[in-house]
């Protein structure tokens, strides 16, 4: 029997579109404590030595790359699973039941007085274990996405309002967690009860807004017809689809590039903010309020502006005003006191901007490039093309901790980490009073050099503009699915399906 699959036109219902949507608000709140917020919270609660600082990040970025290369595998799982909730709920909801257990591990760690290199081994196992939990969630919930719908429209609207709430939450655990970890606001007078609780809620959220996709949305079936599961796919068909896919292989090439640039800026900016202008977690929370609300427009008139612009022209406009905003962030810099906060904090506006319309042009790449294998090879995969996304972010990852511990060790911010460290400790054991830790950490804040932050903030602003740069080239010439050709790939295929149900 001819090997054809069915293609979804019709409209996604209601119920599906936004229980899935609102699915990855506590998703990215989790995300966010853990991949943006795990090394700080190392670095402010525990003291580490140069070496197991170099150890742990060693450590890292091996287990990312790992875990990274095991998600195609993962995906070829998520491929092969037939259950009566379908193929994608089950590892959802085993994702985040696993993933959440192990986070509250973690980040209450620091209460039990674990230190130097056994502190160091077992974050390495932690690790590890968060990696493995949170992919089976991660590629579960983003393979369901092409198989929702492939109406372009639809698909422009789902990718935005996924992507705008996943960002939401992401947003909120950016705002919370500096707000209570560090300043007047710091739950319970130290940065190791305030750590604890706040996972405790967030693993809260995470929970229930999966519970919400699993139970609210309603999975279609886009079997293969014809094709018996046990012959349907092999690890050597997952190598074969990565690699004659020409379409996902770029993709994939340009989102590792932009996943880089992207987080550089952001994994800088808590201790930056810290030593330049103060141990006050409320100055990071303003930074990310006005970053964040630029990275929820863009979401919003994301639809609007493909249908205006087009997918080819915007990748350029929005890359020339990410670059934009970097530059102005780098002259803002020399601007002392809080008048240089505020405007350095206004340049986020530009730089997230123009990334996060980059990254759903990325996002609907890859969406689009699961019609285009079925397209050109009988078959969609999305369980196997998607895990290409989290791939390629967790190898970003492990380059943009690269960057970030050795820019840490080159310029000695460990020093001052340590003793903020050692502070905070204090409190938690009532050595220190909690009136007395604002004056002992400003003391030592004062006796940073100028130049190393100089330093820090040329590393954070050229290294994206270089990356970004790259990344709109390669994006630019090799990445040709814009929607015109999308729209008659869905034609053809259509068309064939037709053919196929007027010969049975």
């Amino acid at each position: 029997m001819t090997q054809i699959q069915n293609t979804v036109a019709e409209p996604i219902d209601k119920r599906s579109k936004w229980s899935y949507c609102f699915g990855g608000v506590g998703r990215d709140m989790s995300y966010q404590l853990f991949n943006g917020w795990l090394f700080t919270f190392i670095l402010l609660t525990n003291k580490i030595t140069l070496q197991q600082q170099l150890t742990l990040t060693a450590l890292f970025i091996a287990a990312k790359i790992w875990d990274g290369v095991n998600d195609p595998i993962m995906g070829f799982i998520v491929e092969r699973t037939r259950t009566r909730f379908g193929k994608f709920k089950p590892w959802i909801l085993i994702g985040v039941l696993t993933n959440s257990a192990v986070l509250m591990v973690i980040y209450t760690s620091s209460m039990y007085g674990l230190t130097g290199w056994s502190y160091v081994a077992f974050i390495a196992c932690m690790y590890l274990l968060w990696d493995f939990t949170y992919t089976m969630n991660d590629i579960g919930y983003w393979s369901m996405l092409p198989a929702l719908t492939s109406n372009d429209n639809d698909r422009n609207s789902l990718t935005s309002w996924a992507n705008l709430l996943a960002g939401a939450g992401g947003g909120a655990a950016s705002i919370a967690i500096p707000f209570f970890t560090a300043g007047e606001f710091t739950i319970g007078g130290s940065n190791i009860i305030a750590f604890a609780v706040i996972a405790a809620i967030i693993c809260l959220f995470f929970i229930g807004c999966q519970l919400l996709t699993f139970f609210g949305v309603k999975e279609k079936n886009l079997a293969v017809k014809g094709i018996d599961d046990e012959e349907k796919m092999s690890l050597r068909k997952v190598v074969n689809i990565i690699k004659s896919n020409d379409q996902l292989r770029w993709t994939a090439i340009v989102m590792l590039i932009y996943n880089t640039a992207s987080g550089v800026l952001s994994s800088f900016m808590t201790i930056y903010v810290y030593i330049t202008y103060g141990y006050e977690g409320s100055l990071v929370t303003i930074f990310t309020v006005v970053y964040g609300i630029m990275g929820a427009v863009p979401m919003l008139l994301f639809p609007y502006l493909s249908r205006t612009w087009g997918r080819r022209k915007m990748i350029w406009i929005c890359i020339l005003t990410a670059i934009a905003g970097y530059a102005l962030f780098f002259l803002m810099g020399f601007i002392s006191g809080t008048k240089g906060f505020y405007l350095l904090a206004a340049c986020g506006v530009l730089i997230n901007f123009g990334q996060v319309l980059f990254y759903n042009i990325l996002t609907i790449n890859i969406s689009n490039s699961v019609e285009y294998n079925e397209w050109k090879f009988g078959t969609r995969n999305e369980g196997i093309i998607f895990s290409l996304r989290p791939l390629m972010a967790k190898f970003g990852s492990a380059l943009q901790f690269g960057i970030l511990s050795v820019t840490y060790a080159a310029l000695n911010i460990t020093k001052v980490t340590n003793y903020i460290s050692e502070v905070e400790n204090g409190v938690f054991q009532g050595i220190y009073q909690e009136s007395e830790k604002a004056t002992l950490i400003a003391a030592e804040l004062k006796t940073v050099d100028p130049s190393v932050m100089l330093s820090l903030r040329c590393v954070m602003v050229f290294l994206p503009i270089v990356f970004l740069l790259l990344a709109v080239f390669v994006c630019s010439k090799k990445c040709t699915i814009d929607e015109k050709k999308y729209n008659q790939i869905v034609r053809e295929l259509a068309e064939r399906k037709q053919a196929a149900e007027s010969q049975e």
